[in-house]
């Protein structure tokens, strides 16, 4: 498993999170995983079944502490780099 070494006092693990937004500004449905693997089997579940849907955006993205590095997008084009957001324990 990914670590955030950054973190005082100890390692924190790093999670997976995949988004889906159907439009600009719209409401996003997500889902947290430890495992990698597991993320990024549901990212390309995402991909297959909302891909196809005009203006809908799905991510999968590498969090550890406030830091969000997406790792794959969809649809394909520039990267959307990384964006600050809280993690799973914030919600």
């Amino acid at each position: 498993m990914d670590r955030d070494s950054a973190r005082p006092g100890g390692l924190r693990p790093a999670v997976y999170r995949v988004t889906c937004r159907f439009r600009p500004d719209g409401p996003v449905n997500s889902g947290w995983w430890a495992d990698r693997a597991t993320a990024e089997l549901r990212y390309r579940e995402w991909v297959g079944l909302y891909g196809s849907d005009p203006g809908t955006v799905i991510t999968l993205a590498r969090v550890t502490g406030q830091t969000v590095e997406v790792l794959r997008s969809w649809p394909p084009g520039p990267a959307r780099g990384a964006e600050a957001a809280p993690g799973p324990d914030a919600r």
